[in-house]
């Protein structure tokens, strides 16, 4: 692999606590990850949860508002997913450079400029809904609901947002296991108050559809605190002393580091998520039980990507502090093993989710359901795009460590919004709703191809050294 490499730097952070800077990669990043990959566990089977007391108690149109609902949600929510990133690979740098104070003054930008980003947005999307699911082409039984379901996500979209950004600035410290104890707690809560707001019990009234919102908002709420008790607890790395709680008002050094990287990533999130709404818009003009199947399969997917999502977050901060230490050689081995362990437990879950696939469908619709067959083809082509991302989502993850966020931009603006749209296209008269499934499948070899062009290119080290810099000095 001729991508980032050079000699190994003298790290300042080894053998400081969240070190990822030294030991064997493969142990490290397994170790990093586990926890991880148990909150991103924990969070998709807090979805399902979720949607299958919606299936279960309010029925399909609740359920195709429900995807609906959250596609529109998913898209606002990678514009803080990109900042949150951005936060969390400073931090590495920061930290990898032994620099707790500038890691904690990132700390603080970040969750100042999530808070003020994400009210911005839920306001906007709070007066837009209606057209944005007009947009959409939301089928008409689940309009209403959707509308209503929508609004309270995106009151609640604040608590996602400073949720995300803390969970992943521990992350860039080295610390994965905050976020396991603030999932855990969000999960209980979900579990114990989807049926109470959905149902009504006691004093609670029958919210609906929009209780399942409603809980998933509080469940986040209990999770931020308990979050937010284990970083700030005595000598915890990113812990803001009282003295210096400006820092929660973002600074023009921090916040224009932010802008110009998480910015692009936001970009390329964005663009993932609106070639996902494209997809929700085409699978709705085949009717309410493809929609129904489809967000189900969602789920699904969502299990599926939670270990690629882990290994790549590990890869970020690994890498991100890698680089903060100067150890470009150690970024390259990292590199490697991420993209061999990802592809390996993709493969080993596709051929696992095959099997079991019509009993899980079968636990949301319930037996019977015509979402059953088309949720069961579906599946059958699409679930090997998940194995061919494996490959791109190591080598994206480093890239970004190294702020190479454009030329991943591109690359999923070409694959994604070129090649899969025009395989569509032009495969539908023959194919009919197939073309919907193998043009995923199409797009996403597109993409491993383009982003591997990109990473051999080589070139990264410079741009780490200059990322770097400013993690040297000391914040004020």
């Amino acid at each position: 692999m001729s991508g980032p490499g050079g000699k190994a730097g003298g790290g300042k952070a080894r053998g400081r606590r969240g070190d990822l800077t030294s030991g064997p990669i493969l142990p490290t990043l397994i170790a990093f990850s586990v926890s991880t990959l148990l909150s991103s566990l924990l969070q998709t089977f807090n979805q399902s949860i979720s949607l299958i007391w919606i299936g279960r108690l309010l029925g399909e149109s609740a359920l195709a508002a429900t995807t609906n609902g959250n596609t529109v949600m998913s898209l606002l929510f990678t514009v803080l997913t990109g900042f949150s990133m951005a936060t969390m690979i400073r931090i590495g740098f920061h930290f990898g450079a032994g620099n707790e104070r500038a890691a904690r003054r990132t700390f603080g930008c970040g969750i100042g400029w999530a808070l003020g980003v994400s009210m911005v947005l839920a306001a906007a999307g709070v007066v837009f809904t209606p057209r944005l699911l007009h947009l959409l082409g939301t089928p008409p039984a689940a309009h209403d609901q959707a509308v209503h379901y929508l609004r309270v996500l995106f009151l609640t979209l604040p608590l996602t947002g400073l949720s995300s950004t803390v969970a992943m600035a521990s992350r860039g410290a080295g610390d994965s296991r905050s976020s396991l104890y603030g999932t855990v707690v969000t999960l209980v809560t979900s579990v114990v108050l989807n049926p109470l707001l959905i149902l009504g019990a006691g004093p609670l009234p029958r919210f609906g559809l929009p209780g399942a919102a409603l809980a998933s908002g509080l469940a986040n709420l209990a999770g931020i605190c308990v979050m937010g008790v284990v970083i700030w607890r005595p000598g915890a790395p990113l812990r803001i002393p009282a003295y210096a709680l400006r820092w929660f008002l973002p600074s023009r050094t921090e916040l224009a580091y932010l802008l110009r990287n998480g910015m692009p990533i936001s970009l390329h999130l964005l663009l993932a998520v609106g070639a996902q709404l494209v997809m929700i818009g085409l699978v709705n003009r085949e009717g309410l039980n493809f929609t129904a199947a489809f967000g189900v399969s969602m789920q699904i997917w969502n299990y599926m990507q939670s270990p690629s999502f882990a290994i790549s977050a590990g890869l970020t901060a690994m890498a991100s502090q890698a680089i903060g230490a100067g150890d470009h050689a150690r970024v390259g081995e990292i590199t490697r093993t991420g993209m061999m362990v990802n592809t390996s437990v993709a493969a080993v879950l596709a051929m696992t989710i095959l099997v079991l696939i019509r009993p899980i469908l079968a636990l949301f619709f319930g037996h019977g359901s015509p979402a059953i067959p088309i949720g069961v083809h579906m599946q059958s082509i699409c679930i090997w795009g998940f194995v061919l991302s494996g490959l791109m989502s190591a080598m994206t993850a480093v890239l970004r460590a190294y702020g190479v966020q454009l030329a991943n931009v591109a690359v999923n603006l070409v694959s994604v919004y070129f090649a899969r749209l025009a395989f569509y296209f032009l495969t539908y008269p023959l194919l009919g709703a197939d073309a919907l499934w193998w043009s995923f499948l199409f797009g996403t070899a597109v993409s491993v191809v383009l982003i591997r062009i990109v990473f051999v290119r080589g070139g990264w080290t410079r741009l780490g050294d200059e990322a770097r810099q400013p993690a040297s000095i000391t914040a004020g």
